[in-house]
């Protein structure tokens, strides 16, 4: 019965925190897991109250404290530079033992909590703020009755690791209702319920919310075509390269130059698209084009475009690339023996000198 309330109050709860959090826009958002200690303190004991005999450390607690553990998620909302709201939702399990009255008891809360976040510098945070607490089920042995809700002041500190998205806090809270009918070895007392917590952080997001914070930016650069006479001759290969530069603060992953040809293109072959490898901030990379013609290549003029495509839209604003490189047709050679000289009289068994006179009255160069 515990666990499938539990699972209904979680499942509602995530999803009113999802709406939220998709409405806060660029809001940090992820779980967190706590490792606490709690107990309950109150007054001074009374005179032969020994139920805090051997607690030195905290000599006006009931007991010893108990170790439990906080599961939640939480969202961040920056309000200025150094300031920001933090929200939590949290299934949290409290206990308290005393071996002298065998008071053995756990108690599980939905929580949630509502902090303020300040950060003096760029890791370290103070939080400080109020946590609300439903108290959804009671194990208890002993004379020991638990409020049903419960409010508390948070105090506490937060790390962020070298890790993106991941960060340490440290918490206390200190309940203001108190636990009511504790009455043992004869003294009654009201008692609060104070919590020390520990606990991991992480965001699983962090990587798309800085992208959307701080994207990448493209920029095409040094664009040029590699042809003597800046032609694309039949049967050649020549090259049309340019440099794409990330002037950004996040990584530019899966570019693509997206190419598309018209004009006079019969004979030219160009691939369709090119992968850019990932560039990181800073990076830049040569892209170059291959352009190979056929014998099928004909005079005019080819019209090339190409496009930079960063998959979320982060384009470069001088893309598409768009370029008329001139094309010439195939000039076949013709060879032809105009005229020769040779000996009317060839004898046997000697050598016979031939002149030929070779010329090429094609349009093309004859080579080899």
């Amino acid at each position: 019965m515990l666990l499938r309330s539990f699972k209904l109050w979680t499942i509602a709860a995530f999803m009113l925190l999802n709406a939220w959090a998709n409405a806060q826009g660029k809001s940090e958002k992820g779980l967190f897991f706590e490792a606490s200690s709690t107990g309950l303190h109150g007054g001074a004991p009374a005179q032969g109250d020994t139920t805090n005999l051997y607690n030195i450390l905290f000599p006006n607690q009931l007991g010893q404290n108990r170790i439990g553990y906080n599961v939640g998620f939480y969202v961040v909302k920056r309000l200025n530079k150094q300031l920001s709201y933090q929200f939590e939702l949290l299934y949290s399990r409290r206990g308290i033992y005393n071996q002298f009255e065998k008071l053995n008891a756990n108690n599980d809360y939905l929580s949630t909590s509502q902090l303020l976040r300040f950060t003096p510098l760029p890791k370290f945070s103070l939080l400080g703020g109020f946590e609300g607490s439903y108290l959804l089920n009671q194990e208890n042995w002993g004379e020991l009755d638990i409020l049903t809700y419960d409010l508390s002041p948070v105090l506490g500190l937060s790390y962020g690791l070298p890790i993106d998205g991941l960060s340490l806090s440290g918490k206390v809270s200190q309940g203001l209702f108190g636990v009511t009918n504790v009455s043992l070895l004869g003294n009654d007392r009201s008692y609060y319920h104070r919590s020390f917590s520990f606990g991991v952080y992480y965001e699983p997001f962090v990587n798309m919310r800085l992208y959307k914070s701080q994207p990448p930016i493209l920029a095409v650069k040094d664009v040029k075509f590699s042809d003597q006479d800046n032609t694309i001759n039949a049967n050649e290969v020549s090259y049309v390269s340019f440099v794409l530069a990330n002037q950004g603060q996040s990584i530019a992953n899966k570019v693509q130059a997206v190419i598309t040809v018209s004009g006079d293109d019969d004979g030219i072959e160009l691939p369709k698209k090119m992968d850019i490898k990932k560039l990181k901030p800073g990076e830049e990379e040569i892209v170059k084009i291959p352009i190979v013609s056929t014998r099928k290549t004909k005079n005019g003029n080819l019209l090339l475009s190409i496009e930079v495509i960063e998959p979320n839209g982060f384009n470069p604003q001088n893309s598409p690339i768009q370029m008329i490189i001139p094309t010439k047709e195939f000039k076949a050679p013709m060879i032809e023996v105009v005229d020769f000289k040779a000996p009317k009289k060839w004898t046997p068994g000697t050598i016979m000198h031939v002149d030929l006179l070779v010329q090429n009255t094609g349009q093309g160069a004859a080579k080899d």
